[in-house]
């Protein structure tokens, strides 16, 4: 008995599907690196509670070897907690259009590729801007039920403007490190670049991803390359990035839908990819659509992106870029 429409369609998807899926993260290293091992982490509840460091310790140090310690209890940490966003692509793939390709399986299948790249795209690109926005509707997606992304993590008003539950105000190390010039751009120089990165350091603790757009990073390469050769990030080239600069420690990601006129900083240790249990990439299938002659793919996402510790992260804003 030959196949019907929606089984042979179905195992064309199938198919392919886990591919598409994987490529969301795989093909941009922003996503990449987020989704490591050790790096995402798979949460539950109606919201995602993540702890947070709010205090550096005060006790421990040196003693004497007759000395009394103390026993006075300390806490350091309290919880921060961000809403699950949702996220969704559909993939809509009819009867008429298969039909329409000609005979043989190979029209179907480069077809079904095609619309499954569509499909891998969309959501990388929801995610990527939605990651990159404030949480508003003045960014990103242009609506409050995406996250409150970079741009939110790094709010220049950051004394009253809560992230995670609360503010800077209320909690006094939890805030970014920021350079900005009253709105007017300014050449991001190595030494303006130091130090933001060297604010939002401590130690061995520094950013470990630099975000900017092509204009942005056409700025810095013209003054970083002459002084010194630029390294590749071991860390990128294992995740099928090869070449990808460094500043410092920091891997240099250059995407145009990272916020315009801004040098974005992040310590990954204190920046993670948190997914909803059951929800990261759920496939949702829908055979036979009652008002026309097709089958309808959806392609669901839940989670949300974390800061752990805020005042570990950086942004050097009123930047200046260069025309391409």
């Amino acid at each position: 008995m030959a196949l019907t429409f929606n089984e042979n369609t179905a195992h064309a998807v199938n198919a392919f599907w886990p591919v598409a899926v994987d490529n969301v993260y795989k093909k941009h290293l922003f996503w990449a690196r987020l989704s490591r091992p050790g790096f995402k982490m798979t949460k539950t509840g109606n919201k995602c509670q993540v702890t947070i460091i709010n205090t550096d310790a005060g006790a421990g140090g040196a003693y004497d070897k007759n000395e009394t310690l103390t026993q006075t209890p300390t806490d350091e940490t309290t919880s921060a907690v961000f809403e699950w966003k949702r996220f969704y692509v559909p993939m809509k793939i009819s009867h008429p259009d298969l039909s329409e390709l000609g005979p043989g399986p190979t029209q179907m299948v480069d077809f079904i590729k095609t619309k499954m790249k569509i499909m891998e795209l969309r959501m990388r690109k929801i995610l990527t801007l939605s990651a990159f926005s404030d949480g508003t509707g003045a960014t990103g997606l242009l609506t409050t039920k995406q996250w409150p992304g970079i741009l939110a993590l790094l709010d220049t008003n950051h004394a009253t403007t809560n992230y995670g539950g609360f503010n800077s105000g209320d909690v006094s190390t939890w805030k970014p490190s920021i350079s900005s010039n009253s709105g007017t751009n300014r050449t991001p120089t190595l030494t303006r670049l130091e130090t933001v990165y060297r604010d939002c350091s401590d130690g061995d603790e520094q950013p470990t991803l630099l975000v900017v757009r092509s204009g942005g990073f056409s700025q810095i390469w013209n003054q970083y390359q002459p002084f010194q050769r630029v390294a590749s990030d071991a860390a990128s080239a294992k995740l099928g990035f090869p070449n990808t600069p460094v500043f410092n420690k920091a891997a240099m990601i250059v995407d145009d839908n990272a916020p315009a006129n801004k040098v974005v900083m992040l310590n990954e240790e204190y920046y993670r990819l948190a997914i909803l249990k059951g929800n990261e990439f759920r496939r949702v299938r829908i055979s036979n659509l009652e008002d026309t002659d097709a089958m309808l793919e959806r392609l669901h996402y839940s989670g949300a992106i974390v800061a752990t510790r805020r005042e570990r992260h950086g942004l050097f804003a009123d930047s200046s870029e260069s025309s391409l």
